[in-house]
């Protein structure tokens, strides 16, 4: 056991098991160590093997490739190609940045060097895509009137009186399970989903009914789907008949609780510019001088690790930031990594800290097991993979939770996205930044893209404060009349229904 840090020492883990993997693991390595004139310690820390080996700017080890690895590394990352080198990132174990050189010697055997660099990224064309930096272009947002608007209030207001009547005669009737319903299908569930989507405004109504699923029930079943926040594929699926098969009393019930939400927002009075994150529809909206700017998609927090309804200012665009890990997913996610052996430090460029401040923590020093460990402070360090991608916006708030970008950009083109632990993600973020930043001085959408480019953790105030809402809007009202409806994600129709009662 080790009992103090080695100090200028640097460990490379082998992770296995049985203490003879990790001696024939580290007799493997030896010669390597010997031939760069380096000192190694091999040590025993709870079940693996670690070497030790000093700290060099110039060598830390030479490794043999074949001359084919060297054409699929990444070219000219660091202006730094002299003829016949190529050149790739890596990372040593506490997370400084390395660049990785090869050298084609004339016996064909690359020799592969790793040294310190300075901090900085250089972005693949896919992340500088992923940056693009632009203003919003006219018509960006193809309905520019906001939720939160009076025009939405007293549609939404015609909308439940709508359901109202169609409660009152009698609502819809429900349509039986079976193999989905799609274009060429006939029989007599197909009268029960035209007559379904009648109620509702969807198909048109006709004197008579025909039972096949032709173009029009097409048609009319993607409007339902695109009202309801489904995937418009035209067919009526699992997830299609569940949402025919609500009540007309619960719709209406729906639209009452959400008309109540409306109407507190309207009485609150709305500023001139403000973001709406509207967590069950999986959106923000940029609204400015009553009118939807854009709309992104954006990741909200899973049913067990909800996102907040809040009120808030975002006065910062933090480029390239620190993420210190909230103390929730250290115990519920890191820490049960760790303990299964799996290498999730290195990998997430993670230091560690007993407080704040103080001096970083070497990982093979700490008994993972302990109940203390719960306690450590976890930082990852800024880059293109941190979990905040490339930018946060700070919005000052009791929850700590804010809009930011995200590396894990698939998500984000789900149907439905509820996948953080609270925070929110947003799609095209650089736009967002943009428009927040257009009235701070000097912060074009040119020295914005410049920033990202230069990939260091920097911090820009806004001039003004914009504010956001974090709200949860399951049911609304178009000016065209069309009502939407989203899923209640986080149950919380019903508990608005009990609040109402008490």
């Amino acid at each position: 056991m080790i009992s103090s840090p080695v100090e200028n020492h640097m460990p490379i883990w082998i992770y296995q098991r049985r203490i003879w993997a990790c001696l024939l693991a580290g007799a493997f390595l030896l010669p390597v160590f010997m031939f760069s004139g380096t000192s190694a310690l091999l040590a025993s820390t709870h079940g693996r093997a670690q070497w030790f080996g000093p700290m060099q700017n110039n060598l830390v080890g030479v490794k043999k490739r074949h001359i084919s690895a060297r054409r699929r590394t990444v070219r000219r990352n660091y202006n730094l190609n002299p003829r016949r080198k190529a050149h790739s990132s890596s990372r040593d174990f506490f997370g400084r940045n390395l660049v990785r050189t090869t050298y084609a010697r004339r016996d064909k055997q690359p020799v592969v060097l790793r040294g310190l660099v300075k901090p900085g990224v250089r972005l693949s064309p896919q992340k500088m895509k992923r940056a693009f930096v632009g203003s919003y272009a006219p018509g960006y947002a193809k309905s520019p009137t906001p939720i939160f608007s009076p025009a939405t209030l007293a549609v939404t207001l015609q909308a439940t009186a709508r359901y109202r009547a169609i409660t009152q005669g009698g609502g819809w009737q429900r349509i039986p399970g079976g193999k989905a319903l799609k274009a060429g299908v006939t029989g007599n569930r197909v009268i029960q989903v035209k007559n379904r989507l009648m109620k509702t405004g969807d198909y048109p109504n006709a004197p008579t009914i025909s039972d096949e699923y032709d173009e029009a029930t097409e048609q009319a079943v993607k409007r339902f789907q695109l009202r309801h926040g489904l995937a418009p594929d035209g067919s009526v699926g699992p997830a299609t008949l569940r949402a025919m098969n609500v009540s007309a009393g619960k719709r209406l019930a729906q639209l009452e609780k959400n008309l109540f939400r409306l109407q507190q927002k309207a009485d609150e009075g709305l500023p001139s510019r403000f973001v709406m994150v509207n967590i069950p529809d999986y959106r923000v909206e940029i609204v400015e001088n009553g009118n939807v700017k854009a709309r992104h998609n954006v990741v909200v927090g899973r049913a067990s690790r909800q996102t907040n309804i809040i009120k808030a200012n975002i006065t910062q665009a933090n480029f390239y930031p620190y993420w210190h890990v909230p103390r929730s997913i250290v115990v519920k996610d890191l820490l049960p990594r760790i303990r299964r052996g799996e290498n999730v430090l290195r990998k997430m460029r993670l230091r560690i800290y007993r407080k704040w401040g103080g001096r970083p923590l070497n990982p093979a020093l700490i008994n993972w097991n302990s109940p203390s460990a719960a306690s450590l402070k976890f930082r990852q360090e800024p880059g293109v993979n941190n979990a905040l991608g490339m930018l946060r916006l700070n919005m000052p708030n009791l929850h700590a939770i804010y809009l930011h970008d995200t590396p894990v950009q698939s998500l984000l083109s789900r149907q439905t996205r509820a996948y953080s632990s609270g925070c929110v993600r947003v799609k095209d973020v650089f736009k967002l930044a943009d428009w927040l930043l257009k009235d701070t001085a000097g912060w074009t959408s040119e020295r914005i893209q410049a920033t990202v480019r230069a990939g260091k953790s920097k911090t820009v105030t806004l001039n003004k404060p914009v504010p956001v809402y974090f709200d949860y809007i399951t049911a609304w009202a178009k000016p065209d009349g069309t009502v939407q409806f989203r899923g209640d994600i986080y149950r919380r129709d019903g508990e608005l229904r009990i609040a109402s009662k008490s």
